[in-house]
């Protein structure tokens, strides 16, 4: 009983203790140090994706990935398959497999037009591994504390609030990071001129593979239009650097999607 309540007391005053401002470019060094660090990855998770308000779809996605190179993922529901997608840094292929057999090999391009937001190969894999979305190392960031968290922001902290009420042709660039293991907890990403929205969360990390991992992420993107979100809850069960296959079958059968752009 005595343990268990000196870890209570430590637990409370530990989160209420202030955390100090720490140099823009040291927490830049923490971000990329922190960095997932592996070839191979095979993960499950069960997916939330919302487009538009309209309902909620749950599918089961399995992973496999090397990184920086290949994404594969299968979807499935009720142990239906319904979607294979195969991602590279420049292309993107998939093959629906319900109702109608169709495919579709093209690029991030097209698909940046239908959804009206960037795009790409490593957006996916930080999601998946929660690493800094979008972090450009070139851009000169101001460090702070928001909400007992660092945070790194490309804009100073006092022209926030009014920047977000205008319609300045430039991106906001937002890390919130966790002063304890110094992951991204949250990021938003601003697209002032034409109101566009990237919006990241992380949570529930565990360590795997001497490396730290969120079980739960989720990426929405906003604009004037619609909403498009996904949030990833995964199983714990993620094996690393072992050898498996990317099946991407198909036949006659298929037909080609058309979308918009498409060529």
């Amino acid at each position: 009983m005595a343990t268990l309540t000196s870890c209570i007391f430590k637990k409370k005053v530990f989160s209420e203790e202030k955390i100090s401002v720490i140099d823009p470019l040291v927490l830049e060094d923490f971000l990329m140090e922190g960095k997932s660090d592996y070839q191979n990855l095979k993960c499950k998770a069960t997916a939330k994706i919302l487009i538009n308000q309209n309902k909620e779809n749950s599918v089961k996605i399995n992973f496999r990935i090397t990184k920086d190179s290949l994404i594969w993922a299968n979807f499935s529901k009720s142990g239906v398959q319904l979607l294979t997608t195969m991602l590279s840094k420049d292309s993107i292929k998939l093959l629906k497999k319900i109702n109608k057999k169709e495919y579709f090999f093209g690029t991030y391009k097209q698909l940046e037009k239908i959804a009206g937001t960037p795009i790409s190969f490593h957006m996916i894999q930080d999601l998946i591994a929660g690493d800094p979305i979008m972090f450009n190392s070139e851009i000169k960031y101001y460090s702070s504390i928001n909400l007992n968290q660092h945070l790194l922001s490309s804009v100073k902290p006092k022209k926030i609030s009014k920047l977000l009420k205008e319609n300045e042709a430039m991106i906001l660039y937002r890390y919130w990071i966790d002063p304890v293991n110094f992951k991204c907890s949250k990021i938003e990403i601003n697209d002032l001129q034409n109101k566009r929205t990237l919006l990241a969360r992380f949570d529930d990390w565990k360590s795997f593979n001497s490396n730290l991992f969120p079980l739960k992420s989720e990426l929405s993107f906003v604009n004037k239009e619609d909403t498009i979100s996904i949030s990833l809850d995964f199983n714990p069960n993620f094996k690393f650097n072992s050898t498996f296959s990317f099946p991407f079958n198909y036949s006659s059968n298929y037909s080609p999607i058309k979308l918009p752009g498409n060529e």
